[in-house]
């Protein structure tokens, strides 16, 4: 074997390099040199004698090498050295469900097809690799000769087995594929880490300016990055249930992480929206009460139209001690009306008032919710994305050492 020129995980097929040495003996081609010149050697047309009908069974393509450009030499004692050669694609049952850190073992199936062993006899000796060319994506790290035969139809044939060992060279991967999905993940923490509305102000007044459309955008293009290398990874692996590769997986959570960060979002930016006179629900008080238990969160109310530093109280206290001191000369009837006027306002001023419920001595607003809810979102998908990078990267890593260290004893 010179080279491994491909390995397509898409067929299933391993495309090589090489020449096969093949020796036999043909007692009709022997002769005595004394008788003819002392000539030792000759190279005849391979057409012009008998050759093995050797075949390689898990080939792709043609079964054996073109035979046409190799001559046989031919020695008087009747032995005869054969080397033909060239390119040739083997059938190859790859596994991969520990790529990027897979390895994988082929062979290459030499037998006799038409005569049996008891005419032809092959024995494999080793497979030669002092013209090896190392390959930039595949590492030849075992090789193995096993002679064998097969029974059919009573007969017995002979058969000869060339195992060798490849190793997936990682780099290239994990540069282009593994690196990448772990920051798109980091990316997708970020969505969280971004506001749902920032303000401006302009003129002395503060004018909100909704940037929730870049919140959801971000999440969105995230969630498309993970679905052009899932795209990518179906594109170079083979269509098969079995032994599905565990990038793939790995990838395919990531989506679906992906997918429910957006559904957060969406969450988040209504409920930043939403106005305060709606009752807050038990599970967002809940949610609350767990935010400041686990993450010690601060409260963060947001004050509305209404200045939430006004009580009602103190509300009427000024409306009362607006009054002139002229006016008490009014009669009864105007200061029923005054009164009546008074506590119609106060009313007013309680129905705007924003409708909060209290967890300790913080009040919780519909806001202050959506802000605990990133915040917790933010952790919990940290926590994941961490832990399951580790447990498939520790997995494939020792998966793939389990199996070379099996292969080296």
């Amino acid at each position: 074997m010179t080279s491994i020129q491909e390995v397509d995980e898409k067929t299933q097929t391993v495309s090589t390099v090489g020449w096969t040495t093949i020796t036999w003996i043909d007692d009709y081609l022997s002769w005595n040199p004394t008788d003819y010149d002392n000539v030792t050697m000759i190279v005849l047309p391979v057409e012009k004698i008998w050759t093995p009908d050797l075949v390689f069974e898990n080939s792709v393509g043609s079964r054996f090498y073109d035979t046409s450009f190799f001559r046989p030499r031919i020695y008087s004692d009747g032995s005869i050295s054969w080397e033909p050669g060239g390119p040739m694609e083997l059938s190859c049952g790859l596994v991969l469900t520990d790529y990027p850190f897979d390895v994988q073992k082929c062979h290459i199936k030499l037998v006799t097809w038409a005569n049996t062993g008891s005419k032809v006899f092959a024995y494999a000796e080793s497979l030669d690799l002092d013209s090896y060319e190392a390959n930039g994506g595949w590492k030849l790290i075992n090789i193995e000769a096993i002679n064998s035969s097969f029974t059919l139809d009573g007969e017995t044939y002979a058969e000869v087995y060339f195992y060798f060992t490849l190793r997936r060279l990682p780099l290239f991967h994990i540069m282009n594929i593994l690196v990448p999905v772990f920051l798109l993940s980091v990316l997708n923490l970020l969505v969280f880490c971004l506001p749902p509305q920032s303000g401006k102000r302009r003129g002395g007044t503060e004018a909100i300016v909704c940037i929730s459309g870049e919140k959801v955008t971000l999440s969105l293009t995230v969630l498309l990055a993970f679905s052009v290398f899932l795209l990518m990874m179906n594109g170079i692996m083979p269509s098969t249930s079995i032994n599905v590769p565990v990038m793939g997986i790995y990838i395919t959570i990531f989506m679906c992480i992906s997918s429910v960060s957006v559904l957060i979002t969406v969450l988040v930016i209504r409920m930043h929206e939403q106005v305060d006179n709606y009752r807050l629900p038990k599970w967002a008080i809940e949610l609350y009460a767990l935010a400041q238990r686990v993450c010690r969160t601060k409260k963060q109310n947001v004050v509305g139209n209404v200045e939430a530093g006004k009580e009602p109280g103190k509300y009427k206290e000024s409306v009362a001690g607006s009054e002139q001191p002229g006016e008490n000369t009014e009669s009864d009837e105007q200061k029923e009306l005054a009164e009546h006027a008074e506590q119609r306002k106060v009313g007013e001023h309680k129905r705007h008032q924003p409708v909060r419920a209290k967890v300790g001595k913080d009040e919780v607003s519909w806001r202050s919710v959506a802000n605990v809810l990133d915040l917790l979102s933010f952790y919990a998908f940290a926590l994941i994305i961490l832990i399951l990078t580790g447990v498939v990267v520790g997995n494939l890593l020792s998966s793939s050492a389990k199996t070379v260290s099996s292969i080296e004893l």
